[in-house]
């Protein structure tokens, strides 16, 4: 399976939204969950390029500072970041 095919598998006919506390934390566990899950199958060696980390982002229609937090969480690294976006 294909890094779009994987995407599209944990985030495709996403209706729910993503709810931020003041603190920037996501509150809406199913959301959350898909973005664990999309990590986590796209995370090499404990690291996430910042290209995979923003189609996540696109794919799942949340913030890239949603996935900065879940990569945060799960302690994967965010490698060769292109914009300063993690």
């Amino acid at each position: 399976m294909g890094q779009k095919d994987i995407l599209r598998w944990y985030c495709n006919n996403n209706t729910n939204t993503v709810i931020f506390s003041k603190r920037g934390e996501i509150a809406m566990s199913e959301q959350k969950e898909k973005l664990v899950i999309a990590v986590k199958e796209l995370a090499r060696e404990g690291k996430l390029s910042c290209t995979a980390a923003r189609k996540i982002a696109a794919e799942c229609n949340v913030p890239p500072k949603a996935v900065g937090e879940v990569c945060d969480e799960l302690k994967i690294k965010i490698k060769a970041c292109e914009l300063g976006c993690f």
